[in-house]
């Protein structure tokens, strides 16, 4: 009985750090009691009883900790169907020449039109620095900024 009780105290005690008092003493207390019951298991009932208890202990313990640490994860997500946007896409602007709105020392901002507006962009140059009013043309996006090259 103690063996048991030994045993649930210890998932009890597991469970409480990785939930409500996070710091690892009760967690290793909680395995200190686990580890105690198996050798009281082994001492009593033989090595059979105790490699069983063991390893279902070592099949719950991951188990309870996935659980545990799956209730305090955020499960929020910001899908494109509902409208969050992380990048804007702009490969629909490569292949496009505009014009150095600042030296770019190799990052900087350039003048491109779109839809008949003239627009500023982050980029970065390819080739180094490229002096303001250079005019240049856009290769590819990198995250959140263009690159570009002198044309």
């Amino acid at each position: 009985m103690l063996i048991v009780v030994l045993t649930f105290l210890g998932f009890f005690l597991i469970l409480a750090d990785l939930l409500f008092i996070p710091g690892m003493v009760l967690l290793t207390i909680g395995s200190g009691m686990i580890l105690y019951s198996v050798y009281l298991n082994f001492i009593e009932n033989g090595l059979f009883w105790a490699a069983l208890q063991l390893i279902a202990c070592l099949a719950v313990v991951p188990k309870i900790i996935t659980i545990s640490l799956n209730r305090i994860a955020l499960k929020t997500e910001m899908p494109k169907e509902d409208g969050y946007i992380g990048i804007p896409d702009m490969t629909h602007l490569i292949g496009k020449k505009g014009k150095a709105f600042s030296d770019l020392r190799p990052s900087g901002c350039i003048e491109l039109e779109i839809e008949g507006q003239k627009e500023l962009l982050d980029c970065i140059s390819e080739g180094g620095f490229i002096e303001k009013g250079s005019f240049v043309q856009v290769l590819e996006q990198r995250g959140p900024s263009l690159v570009v090259v002198k044309s």
